[in-house]
C-alpha cells in the first residue's frame, strides 16, 4: 500500500511523537520513534503530553544510524582534538546544533563541552537538514550529520570530524569517536547513539 509521510518536526520529536499516541489504533498511523522519542526525552523533559511505554504498540526495530561531526571546511580543524583547542581558545563564540532542546545531538555536544571543559553554544534547529545547510553556508560551527552529508563530504564542502558509532566504510579516513576521543584527552565522552523503530498507538 502507499505510505503518505507526515513530518512533524521540531520539540526532540515530541510533536509527531504526540499526534500518533492520539491517533486511532487502527492499524494505519505508525511514528518511526527513535533514541530521542522513547528513551531520552523522558529523562530530560519534566513532561511529556505522551507515556513512551504505555501509549505506544511496538512493531519492529527497523535500525541504527551513523551520524558524523562535521564543520565547514574554512574553519581551521582537521580533528575533534583541532575543534576543543578552537573552543577553548575562543570561548562562547563557537554555535553547533540541533534538532531541538534535549535531543540527541544537544546531549551530546553538552556531554562533550562537559568532558573538554569546552563552551560552545547550542542553536537549536527544526531538524537536522537546515542546520547542515546552515554549516555548509558558514552560519554554524558544527553539526552531528546524518548520512544525508555524505556527498558533501566527498564533495569537499564539509570537513568529518568523527563517525559514530564506528569508522564508516563510506569514509575509510575518518576516525570513529572512541578513536578521536580518546586522541583529543575525553575518552569518556560519546555521544547517544541513535536507533530507529515502527511504533504504533496502544491497542493497535
Amino acid at each position: 500500500q502507499s505510505f503518505v509521510v507526515d513530518n512533524r518536526t521540531g520539540a526532540a520529536g515530541i510533536i509527531g511523537t504526540e499526534a500518533v499516541a492520539r491517533a486511532a489504533p487502527d492499524g494505519y498511523t505508525l511514528l518511526m520513534g527513535t533514541t530521542g522519542t522513547h528513551t531520552t526525552n523522558p529523562a530530560v523533559f519534566a513532561k511529556l503530553p505522551y507515556d513512551p511505554v504505555k501509549d505506544f504498540a511496538p512493531v519492529s526495530l527497523v535500525g541504527n544510524a551513523p551520524f558524523v561531526l562535521v564543520v565547514h571546511p574554512s574553519i581551521p580543524v582537521k580533528s575533534l582534538r583541532d575543534l576543543i583547542a578552537l573552543a577553548k581558545a575562543k570561548p562562547d563564540s563557537l554555535t553547533y546544533s540541533s534538532s531541538g532542546i534535549g535531543g540527541i545531538a544537544h546531549l551530546g555536544f553538552v556531554a562533550l563541552n562537559t568532558a573538554a571543559g569546552t563552551r560552545m553554544i547550542h542553536v537549536p534547529y527544526k531538524g537536522i537538514g537546515p542546520a547542515v545547510l546552515d554549516v555548509m553556508g558558514e552560519r554554524l560551527t558544527t553539526v552531528y550529520s546524518d548520512a544525508s552529508s555524505m556527498a558533501n563530504i566527498k564533495g569537499g564542502k564539509l570537513v568529518a570530524l568523527a563517525a559514530f558509532p564506528k569508522r564508516l566504510d563510506e569514509l575509510p579516513g575518518v576516525p570513529s569517536v572512541a578513536e578521536a576521543a580518546a586522541e583529543a584527552g575525553i575518552p569518556q565522552w560519546r555521544p547517544p547513539s541513535i536507533w530507529y523503530g515502527l511504533v504504533a498507538p496502544k491497542g493497535t
